[in-house]
């Protein structure tokens, strides 16, 4: 397999917004890159620290622009927040999630950890 899409915030590479999760994101593209992988990047648009509706239509319309048994790379903020869109997905796509930060160590009284168990349990694998 030299083939993956990778979806990542929009705006990942803004230097008004600097991230860790970013430079993570990036620095795996471009490692596949350098191994001879094809890396499609799926920029999405949305407020993943807190995202609402438009933000999770966002992702599922880019998901569904994927081909079915695609390799995805997921960023971990994206995707810790997302299960109604990814958990569905994972049955077709074979979801990646780029873990940079676990979002777990919230309360679990705000439903994060739920949510975020609810995604990494649902994809083929975690880094």
């Amino acid at each position: 397999m030299t083939s993956v899409h990778a979806v990542l915030p929009d705006g990942i590479d803004d230097p008004v917004r600097p991230s860790g999760g970013n430079v993570y994101d990036r620095r795996i593209c471009s490692a596949l890159t350098a191994l001879g992988w094809s890396v499609h990047e799926h920029a999405v648009h949305g407020f993943w620290d807190r995202p609402g509706a438009s933000s999770f239509a966002a992702l599922a319309g880019v998901l569904q622009r994927i081909p079915d048994g695609a390799v995805v790379l997921i960023d971990g903020l994206i995707a810790s927040t997302a299960p109604d869109v990814l958990v569905p997905e994972a049955r077709r796509l074979r979801l990646v999630v780029l873990v940079h930060m676990p979002l777990g160590d919230r309360p679990p009284e705000d439903g994060t950890r739920a949510r975020e168990h609810a995604v990494l349990s649902a994809a083929a694998a975690v880094v």
